[in-house]
């Protein structure tokens, strides 16, 4: 009996040899807290100034490629201005979100219930930079991935081209690998330096894509595995007979 109380009290709370060692439930407890944390790194993340940048960084490129589109009378090459999208808004959108998610956790959080979330569930504080990463990630590629399959899907209504249209199927796929990229590099940063994630997230960046023109190849920077990973996902499928 707890003292005073009359309530039983459960020694795997009280008794901290006894909570260090796992049982069989704790495993599916674990992976049962997984979506509510994720919807909690997600909510924290959108508060941040920096995702609400990244909003523009995807509205604007988009809107001015449909603004181009109409000023003309046709495209002469849908997959090129595509190209020149997905290059801008890489960087002006998923790179705020990155900044944001580098970032250390925001100080609001706990008084927002991340404690009394991770304790409910079972789950340390330490375990939450799972979470937190597969929520950077899946932001990054929902918002590149919405822009960018509807950006190619008005181009082939406009140009009553199916080709032009089908690519926005390559184009969700070309979004996930961003968003793995990219999420997966800034939440290692915000684990490895917390508050000085951000300064190591752009040298993560930076310093390897400088150096990559001199020494060594492009691939070796993640500007230069996006760039692959978009020849390989859309330009590539032409070389196998499927129309870019």
């Amino acid at each position: 009996m707890a003292c005073g109380t009359g309530i039983p009290s459960n020694p795997r709370v009280n008794d901290a040899r006894v909570r260090a060692v796992p049982t069989p439930e704790e495993p599916a407890v674990r992976r049962a807290a997984g979506w509510p944390l994720i919807e909690f790194e997600r909510l924290e993340l959108r508060r941040t100034r920096w995702a609400r940048i990244g909003w523009l960084g995807i509205v604007l490129p988009v809107a001015l490629a449909v603004g181009a589109v109409r000023s003309e009378a046709s495209v002469t090459d849908a997959l090129r201005l595509i190209a020149i999208v997905v290059a801008w808004s890489t960087w002006a959108c998923a790179g705020p979100i990155a900044l944001a998610a580098a970032g250390a956790s925001g100080p609001n959080s706990r008084t927002r219930g991340i404690d009394w979330l991770c304790a409910h569930r079972g789950v340390s504080l330490r375990q939450r930079q799972g979470p937190r990463a597969l929520a950077v990630m899946f932001e990054i590629a929902w918002r590149l991935g919405l822009g960018w399959t509807l950006l190619a899907l008005w181009l082939g209504w406009h140009e009553r081209s199916l080709a032009v249209a089908g690519t926005a199927f390559r184009l969700l796929a070309l979004a996930a690998v961003t968003g793995v990229f990219l999420g997966a590099t800034a939440a290692a940063c915000s684990a490895l330096a917390h508050a000085r994630g951000r300064t190591l997230f752009l040298a993560v960046l930076l310093v390897p894509w400088l150096c990559a023109g001199a020494w060594f190849g492009s691939a070796w920077s993640v500007p230069g595995l996006l760039q692959h990973a978009w020849e390989f996902v859309v330009v590539a499928p032409s070389w196998f007979g499927v129309p870019a």
